[in-house]
């Protein structure tokens, strides 16, 4: 089993249960606790980072696969195939995983989860979208994408269109993170490693997060 794999499957059966079992995204992380506990940290932190991705892209990727498939993305047997899809477009265009590891681990994920008859499928498209790269939306186009038209609506109606536009880019933005020091004196060596502000509370901002554990200092 290629590294990896047991955080894709975690976060495939996540999305699938968010897509097609019409479970929350908290009702399917509360469902799948004990399999994502079971992870080492870095590999929980992926597999939660590769949903919240394909959760928010999900509508824009769908719209761009359809551009690859000869035939609809709806008659796609099974409709899961989708959601392994949209893993491989989030690895391949927000988190620079290697091309290789994202080809390879989304063919053996379909081979894992049942579908291994679509694996020549999987690799074919998979390879494609190495070589013509899913370009994601900018943030406006493809927050309103992803806004469900009864929230458009009311935004609508609240704010108009040009701020509508702003609260959906927002909820595209991955979000800063907060430090708060082990030694507060150490605020001024911890700004310039994380490039980060600091905050009147002593406390440190990163605006762009990345992952956690990777940042200088974790350990």
């Amino acid at each position: 089993m290629t590294d990896g794999l047991p955080a894709r499957r975690v976060a495939y059966v996540m999305l699938n249960d968010i897509f097609y079992q019409k479970k929350s995204f908290d009702e399917a992380l509360s469902r799948h606790a004990k399999a994502l506990e079971d992870l080492e940290p870095r590999d929980r932190a992926f597999a939660r980072l590769l949903v919240s991705i394909v959760l928010k892209r999900g509508r824009e990727m769908k719209a761009h696969l359809a551009t690859l498939l000869r035939d609809p993305v709806e008659s796609l047997a099974p409709p899961q195939l989708l959601t392994i899809f949209c893993m491989g477009m989030a690895q391949l265009s927000f988190l620079h995983t290697p091309a290789h590891a994202a080809v390879d681990t989304c063919v053996e994920l379909a081979a894992a989860e049942g579908i291994a008859h679509q694996k020549p499928l999987v690799n074919a498209i998979l390879r494609r979208l190495t070589r013509e790269p899913y370009v994601p939306l900018p943030a406006r186009d493809s927050g309103r994408m992803a806004t469900p038209e009864w929230l458009w609506s009311e935004w609508m109606a609240d704010y108009g269109v040009e701020t509508a536009l702003d609260i959906a880019a927002a909820h595209m933005d991955e979000p800063p993170i907060d430090f708060t020091l082990r030694h507060p004196a150490q605020v001024g060596q911890w700004v310039e490693k994380l490039d980060a502000q600091a905050l009147p509370t002593g406390s440190l901002r990163k605006e762009v997060g990345g992952f956690i554990p990777d940042l200088d200092g974790f350990e």
